[in-house]
Parts: structure tokens; C-alpha cells; sequence
């Protein structure tokens, strides 16, 4: 499962291995909003929404309009745009080693910018559909086997140790948090 800035990540090789369950995931720049990770575009969309019920319905008064974008001030909304901003740019920059064409590199990272919501899921057919580059593991059944039992030896291990990162080398095997 590879979400947000893993997708990133993965955006910047030539092929993105995927298996049977594998998935990707929206672009979704998270930033600080009262004490919490945000979605930038949450907070971005919450104003245009704000404005656009403005517009439609002129006869509510101002004022509830504006105990609702109370919450949200301009440097929130311009960080938001900054934070979106950043991530297409340099997912896009990234993406230039999966795409020939900038335009298609374009295309592709608008669309899992635009996906909602944070957690949305990308299988195999729909990462092919955006003109992502897709090693299909279903068709390479013993290396999709080992890879799935690391994953499953990995989980095990986090999870008897509520690890919260794992690092796995052919010598060592390095985890953080938890109970030592």
C-alpha cells in the first residue's frame, strides 16, 4: 500500500510493481489545522465552499458565513495553496522518469491530486488507466509470493511491537517505536 508521499515515491521510477492487493494512493499534501494533519485540499475546498453557498443563497445572512470562515484564516488558505502547489510541481518533476512527455506527466499527477478522499484506494487497472508504467505481479506468481511474505513477516513484526517504521536489508532488520 503505498499512499500520498509513497505514491511519490513510486512516481519517480520507471515501473511500479503491483500485486494482487497492491494499491496507490491520492497526492494529498497534509499540513497543521487545529492540532491535526489536514488535507490542503480539505481546507482549500472548505473555503471555495463557504464562498460558493455565499453566492447561492445571498438572503442568509452574512454573518454565518463568517462564524463558519472564521476557522479558516487567509495564511491557512495560502499555506493550503502552497502545500498543493509544492507537491504538483515536484510530483510532476518526479514523474518525469516514469513518462516521456511532460504533458502525460501532467495529466496523470493532476488526476491523483484531484482524487478524494485521502485514503482513496488505486488498484493495478485503474494506475494503468493514468498511464502509469505497471509491473503486474499476478503474472509472476514466486516473485509475488516473496513479496508478500515479507510484507506479512514485516506486519507481524510491527505488530508485536507496535513499530511504527521498518527498515529490512539482507543483513540487518531496523525498527522504531514501541517497546524496544
Amino acid at each position: 500500500m503505498a499512499k500520498s508521499a509513497a505514491t511519490q515515491v513510486c512516481l519517480g521510477t520507471e515501473e511500479i510493481a503491483m500485486g494482487y492487493n497492491s494499491e496507490l494512493g491520492p497526492i494529498d499534501p497534509q499540513i497543521p489545522f487545529r492540532g491535526e494533519w489536514t488535507a490542503a485540499y480539505t481546507i482549500k475546498e472548505g473555503l471555495e465552499l463557504i464562498e460558493t453557498r455565499a453566492k447561492e443563497k445571498p438572503e442568509v445572512p452574512t454573518q454565518v458565513y463568517q462564524a463558519i470562515a472564521q476557522h479558516y484564516d487567509p495564511a491557512l488558505l495560502r499555506r493550503a495553496e502552497k502545500a498543493i502547489n509544492y507537491i504538483e510541481d515536484m510530483a510532476t518533476e518526479i514523474a518525469g522518469n516514469m513518462f516521456n512527455d511532460d504533458d502525460e506527466a501532467t495529466d496523470c499527477v493532476e488526476e491523483l491530486l484531484e482524487l478524494n478522499p485521502h485514503g482513496k484506494s488505486i488498484n493495478i487497472e485503474q494506475a494503468e488507466n493514468m498511464g502509469l508504467n505497471i509491473f503486474d505481479l499476478r503474472d509472476h506468481e514466486d516473485l509475488w509470493s516473496k513479496i508478500w511474505e515479507l510484507y506479512i513477516r514485516s506486519d507481524t513484526i510491527m505488530d508485536e511491537h507496535g513499530r511504527e517504521k521498518l527498515w529490512e536489508t539482507k543483513d540487518h532488520t531496523i525498527s522504531t517505536g514501541g517497546d524496544g
